[in-house]
């Protein structure tokens, strides 16, 4: 079996292809690099690699929910694990699923890839999964430090229903377009976040519909003001004193 297999990856294209200290990464560990890169592809079902064109239609056009953490070798406790390796191979992994698949994408969580070392790919991915109408986003930025700014693009994301950001600065609200809104946008969660009064501000005159607000470790932010006739649920955990002011909510 094992020479069959030999053959057969010789005379075919990778699909995924690394760079040779990623493949000594993982041959250092026991892993054959041609094994993980069939296994990613099943695991996220990216069909069009392996499968007859009708097939390959079919998979481009069922909604799509994306974990990043199911293309590593090993799942780690938690994302400050990921090694550098790691990391660049789920990069290449995760641009070519969101460049085949045509949409919708109904799940992103991208949380395994250093954002500052591929923060032009970034603009790119966050451009398809706009285009593609993402309902669910879950985008963090390991390792530290916390000085990657998010991207602009990110806030013509208006189809998002859930959002979770980890570990970036809140770029400024000033050189914002005013005409930004999520108009579907009903639980936030921020972690480790840099924002300051007047981005949170911002964020919720642009959320109409928002039910929960979760603010984890702030950074910079001491103090919140509630404008909001849909906020239900507050969550504030961790992090320096936030004094919250409910000036007009429910």
């Amino acid at each position: 079996m094992d020479t069959n297999f030999s053959s057969h990856s010789q005379s075919h294209a990778r699909p995924f292809p690394m760079d040779a200290e990623t493949e000594a990464y993982y041959r250092d560990r026991g892993v054959d690099p041609w094994i993980l890169e069939l296994n990613l592809i099943t695991t996220l079902t990216c069909l069009h690699y392996i499968l007859p064109k009708p097939t390959c239609g079919v998979w481009r056009a069922t909604p799509l929910v994306l974990a990043d953490i199911d293309l590593l070798p090993t799942r780690p406790r938690d994302m400050l694990e990921v090694t550098p390796a790691e990391s660049r191979a789920v990069t290449s992994a995760v641009s070519h699923i969101l460049a085949g698949h045509q949409g919708p994408i109904r799940c992103a969580r991208l949380v395994s890839c250093c954002m500052k070392e591929i923060a032009g790919l970034l603009v790119c991915w966050l451009h398809l999964l706009a285009i593609n109408g993402v309902r669910e986003l879950f985008l963090f930025n390991p390792p530290w430090p916390l000085n990657m700014e998010l991207p602009v693009g990110f806030f013509g994301i208006a189809t998002l229903t859930r959002l979770y950001l980890g570990i970036f600065t809140f770029p400024d609200a000033v050189a914002l377009p005013h005409a930004i809104q999520f108009p579907h946008l009903c639980k936030l969660g921020l972690f480790c976040m840099t924002t300051e009064k007047r981005d949170m501000d911002f964020v919720l005159a642009r959320t109409p519909v928002l039910k929960t607000l979760c603010i984890q470790i702030n950074i910079l932010l001491t103090c919140i003001r509630i404008i909001s006739r849909s906020l239900r649920c507050v969550h504030i955990k961790g992090g320096t004193d936030l004094d919250v002011v409910m000036e007009d909510a429910p």
